[in-house]
């Protein structure tokens, strides 16, 4: 049964009206954008025109894993907040040695998908990132 498009107007008027409540009781985690992949490519393009930017790509007989929550802060000025990480490993079932990429930024700039391209590239050679 399809219900008439006067209902969905109706529910999205509620949840709207939800919105300050939710705002309210959950901040959001400000970001700094300025240190992007893209504006370090547009400080060296002109030194280095061959430099590109690398797009993340699961290279064959890697295992990728993205956003596993490995534990919960409670009480940030932000609220409550999962910390997250990816995995990426080789398919087959065995003991790999293990690299830990940690991005830098200082807690400002920055996040882990910076290190996706360079962490399967790892992972192709037999490695767990």
């Amino acid at each position: 049964m399809l219900l008439p498009s006067r209902v969905f107007i109706f529910l999205g008027m509620c949840f709207l009206g939800l919105h300050p409540v939710i705002s309210q009781t959950r901040k959001e985690i400000p970001r700094d954008t300025s240190y992007t992949p893209y504006s370090v490519w547009q400080q060296i393009r002109y030194d280095f025109p061959e430099a590109k930017i690398v797009e993340p790509h699961v290279p064959e007989g890697v295992q990728a894993s993205y956003d596993i929550v490995y534990t919960h802060l409670p009480n940030t000025p932000f609220g409550p907040r999962g910390l997250h990480l990816d995995i990426f490993r080789p398919e087959n079932k065995k003991a790999y040695p293990a690299l830990i990429l940690v991005h830098g930024g200082g807690w400002v700039t920055g996040n882990k998908s910076m290190q996706i391209p360079m962490a399967q590239a790892i992972a192709a050679k037999g490695f767990v990132t």
